[in-house]
């Protein structure tokens, strides 16, 4: 998982380096674990924000509900650009 986390980190910065725009978005492995700062080590050169995000589908309906999402991504709102 970590070769495949490291793939995408390499593919995200090719996007920068030529001018485009990425956005990516996953489960906050905080919503586990307080102290798993996996994401926030790993993409701490471009801007990261997290979001309360609903959950209606889950195998368990008493984890239903909202969630912490993760949003990383290479501009702010005001289209700043992190380039490489």
């Amino acid at each position: 998982m970590i070769s495949s986390r490291k793939n995408w980190l390499f593919f995200v910065k090719k996007i920068a380096r030529s001018g485009g725009k990425f956005l990516l978005s996953n489960s906050d492995p905080k919503n586990l674990d307080i102290n798993d700062n996996f994401f926030d080590e790993l993409y701490k050169e471009f801007f990261i924000e997290r979001i309360e995000a609903r959950r209606n589908i889950n195998s368990k309906g008493d984890e239903r509900g909202k969630v912490k999402e993760i949003l990383i991504k290479n501009y702010t709102n005001e289209n700043e650009l992190k380039l490489f």
